[in-house]
């Protein structure tokens, strides 16, 4: 009996390690390294603690509004004089409802945003002198400056995120 557990155990092991194996085959064509380091779209939202629901721990669960957002692209090259590319924001407020309470819809501001986007491919974004990370609630209270670096690692451009007015 323990030499059929044995030869079992061993068979299994012969087979995953035949299966985890990497089918790769070799000289495939090198992928182009994308040039481009732009900030393509912007979203944001809005976090707050839902007073009616509660996590495991009894502390409130998080919950999020989207920011309908119109969005203006200023590039360099199209903005003579201009030091970085821009990316203006106009954010509407959506009306309360469910948990988006009025009292909570009030407190939407610019100094408690959560922004995020779509770069070039295979780009990197680095927030600069303080800005925050994208995906994380933030002040955009002022512009805020972020540098897109391409993924040949040589292009760079620093974009200005900027948020001219909250509609409520």
């Amino acid at each position: 009996m323990k030499k059929l557990t044995y030869s079992i155990s061993l068979g299994l092991l012969l087979a995953s390690a035949t299966l985890l194996t990497g089918c790769l085959d070799k000289g495939l064509d090198e992928l182009p390294a994308f040039e481009e380091a732009k900030i393509i779209n912007v979203f944001t939202e809005y976090r707050f603690a839902d007073a009616t629901a509660k996590n495991n721990d009894g502390s409130p669960k998080v919950n999020m509004v989207n920011l309908p957002v119109a969005r203006t692209f200023k590039l360099r090259e199209n903005t003579p004089g201009a030091a970085t590319d821009s990316v203006l924001l106009e954010i509407t407020v959506p009306q309360a409802s469910g948990a988006f309470t009025a009292a909570v819809r009030d407190k939407v501001n610019v100094g408690d945003l959560v922004l995020y986007g779509n770069i070039s491919t295979a780009a990197d974004i680095t927030p600069l002198s303080g800005a925050p990370l994208l995906g994380v609630p933030g002040d955009f209270s002022s512009p805020r400056q972020y540098q897109v670096t391409a993924a040949d690692g040589k292009n760079t451009r620093v974009w200005t995120i900027k948020v001219n007015k909250i509609i409520k």
